[in-house]
């Protein structure tokens, strides 16, 4: 029935967290695309090369992170509801809390839900803390809202093996908290080709790409790469709780050796592996 509509009407149809093309397929086939040159199809989609041999024409736009002034505006707006700017005693903590979200608006989201209507200062603290340790957000365990680091690991749960192994060794070893000079993508693509025998640099590359495509990991114009804070926080408490991946990877000298255990230790000013 929508088909039949679409193929008469000009029409704007927005299809939200598209997983494949198919999705768009079985809803809006080419032809209709094809023929209907005045509609206009709008696809949000964590991993755009799913789309990119489309065979129409079609532009694409990379939603940017939020400037302060915006995140905070946002941030504002949500979590005091009826007021316009936040109580003098929690403006402080209240921009911290923004700085940590990065521009992110699912963890601007997470917050708002998160603080919505809470005006006590020892609470915003607080959900700092938690923001910045990713740990679980206090809250109703039916509602995913309070639980940031869960919501998160979505992405990460939609990974081959390899890429996870990447991101995972990203965010222990390779992040500006480690390596304050940052860690260029040439650097990871060797110590990784060099790491896992048997695979070259190619096949790395395409690894390292698709991080980049799911917004797992950003690359910077000076070629250095980038976590948000709430990701790489994710990937550790992933090798620490989790038992696919617990221990397999050592960052932390006050990390407890397990009995058994090979470590490599990734020297961050050298970039050398021992």
């Amino acid at each position: 029935m929508i088909k039949e509509l679409l193929v008469s009407k000009k029409f704007m149809l927005i299809l939200d967290d598209v997983k494949n093309e198919s999705h768009i397929n079985d809803v809006v086939p080419t032809n209709i695309l094809n023929s209907n040159k005045s509609s206009l199809l709008i696809v949000t989609i964590r991993n755009w090369k799913l789309v990119k041999d489309y065979p129409t024409k079609f532009y694409k736009f990379d939603v940017e992170e939020l400037d302060k002034d915006a995140s905070l505006k946002l941030f504002t707006t949500y979590s005091c509801k009826d007021d316009d700017k936040l109580p003098k005693e929690l403006i402080e903590v209240g921009k911290q809390i923004v700085r940590s979200c990065n521009g992110l608006l699912l963890s601007l989201k997470v917050m708002d839900s998160f603080l919505g209507g809470e005006k006590k200062l020892r609470c915003w603290e607080r959900a700092l803390q938690n923001l910045k340790g990713g740990r679980d957000l206090d809250g109703d365990e039916e509602d995913s809202n309070h639980k940031l680091w869960l919501i998160l690991k979505i992405s990460f749960d939609t990974l081959k093996d390899e890429e996870k192994n990447m991101f995972l060794d990203i965010c222990c070893f390779f992040c500006n908290n480690v390596n304050w000079s940052g860690t260029i993508k040439e650097t990871i693509l060797q110590i990784w080709t060099h790491k896992k025998s048997g695979v070259d640099k190619q096949d790395a590359s395409i690894v390292l790409n698709t991080l980049v495509y799911q917004s797992m990991i950003k690359i910077e114009k000076n070629r250095i790469i980038k976590v948000y804070y709430q990701l790489q926080d994710m990937g550790r408490r992933i090798v620490e709780k989790e038992k696919e991946f617990k221990d397999t990877r050592i960052w932390n000298v006050n990390m407890v050796l397990m009995s058994g255990l090979t470590t490599k230790i990734i020297l961050s000013n050298s970039n050398r592996i021992i």
